[in-house]
């Protein structure tokens, strides 16, 4: 038996549980869970008419009075022995929880933000783990599923709100690597939201970092057209072309005294002719895929650089498209 100053855990951001000093309660009681779970969230007291429309919608009226009576006995039962019994308040009519007893990240959530100091919103962001309530589903709730589903949005916009508070302030103070820590939290939560997208294309240009600038910009185009089958925006399109001119220079390993005029192609002639003659059979109508391998520092890019050369000016001139790999491979690059 555990003493009154237990206190109930109430986790409701991402997959919500419940538990007394690490000992979970209610979990074969779905609708009791529910039950519980709404007052947490709302923090209020309701109507016991109210919470029967709610959590039972298709259900008569009298039937769903007698099934909140269930779900109110299966709670307070399974709270009792841990001197929680009195947890749900009863009031004539009306419920609601003792919020004295209980610790809800989503309570707390909403008073940090309300406290709005930088360390408070920092504190908000950690207890956010996913959507509110993910994965409950209840038969013969549709009120409460409508529910969830706009306060979960209010829940996602407040953290959204509070993640490019947060990185704004990081990049005044040119906390660069905070900065884009938010933002990749942010768009990790909502990849569509063009303008975190923005500003996390343009950090990783000012940290030099081009690859993930570019593969940033890449990620979102794909999203955008997916789901939505929408293209960037002008303005985005506009920073990938400033980070491929950001990162042009750092294409070649041709040393900086040089660059501006080719390096001489030494002891490749044989090897630029045999492209040359694949070029030809390509021409001809057969589709053809060379790999060019080596160590570092042989001449790969110098050889291919001679041979787009080549191609560009030729008649007809070829098309030339030029990528890279992610730049997450680290191991080996193309």
């Amino acid at each position: 038996m555990m003493t009154q100053t237990a206190m109930l855990t109430i986790r409701l951001l991402g997959t919500p549980d419940m538990h007394v000093n690490g000992n979970t309660v209610l979990a074969e009681h779905q609708k009791a869970r529910a039950l519980v779970f709404y007052l947490a969230a709302t923090g209020a007291a309701h109507s016991r008419t109210h919470l029967a429309t709610l959590l039972w919608s298709d259900s008569p009226a009298a039937s769903a009075r007698r099934s909140l009576r269930a779900a109110l006995f299966q709670a307070r039962h399974a709270l009792q022995p841990f001197g929680l019994g009195d947890l749900i308040l009863v009031a004539g009519d009306v419920l609601q929880l003792d919020l004295a007893a209980i610790s809800c990240d989503l309570l707390h959530f909403r008073s940090l933000l309300a406290e709005g100091t930088e360390k408070a919103l920092q504190q908000a962001i950690e207890l956010y783990r996913g959507p509110l309530l993910t994965d409950i589903a209840l038969p013969n709730a549709a009120l409460f599923d409508e529910w969830l589903r706009l306060e979960d949005q209010r829940v996602n916009q407040l953290y959204i709100r509070t993640l490019l508070q947060l990185a704004s302030s990081a990049e005044a103070r040119q906390q660069w690597d905070n900065a884009i820590g938010y933002l990749q939290r942010l768009t990790q939560t909502d990849p569509l939201l063009e303008e975190a997208q923005q500003q996390l294309i343009q950090l990783y240009m000012r940290q030099g970092a081009v690859n993930q600038a570019v593969r940033q910009y890449q990620l979102f185009e794909r999203e955008l057209r997916e789901k939505l089958h929408l293209a960037p925006t002008d303005a985005t399109k506009i920073l990938l072309q400033q980070a491929l001119q950001q990162g042009n220079p750092q294409d070649s390993p041709v040393p900086a005294q040089t660059r501006g005029q080719p390096m001489p192609l030494v002891d490749r002639e044989a090897l630029l002719a045999q492209l040359n003659a694949i070029g030809q059979e390509v021409r001809a109508g057969q589709a053809i895929t060379v790999l060019i391998h080596g160590d570092g520092g042989m001449g790969k890019t110098r050889l291919l650089q001679e041979l787009l050369g080549q191609l560009a000016h030729s008649h007809p001139s070829w098309i030339v498209l030029r990528g890279t790999c992610s730049p997450f491979d680290t191991l080996i690059s193309y």
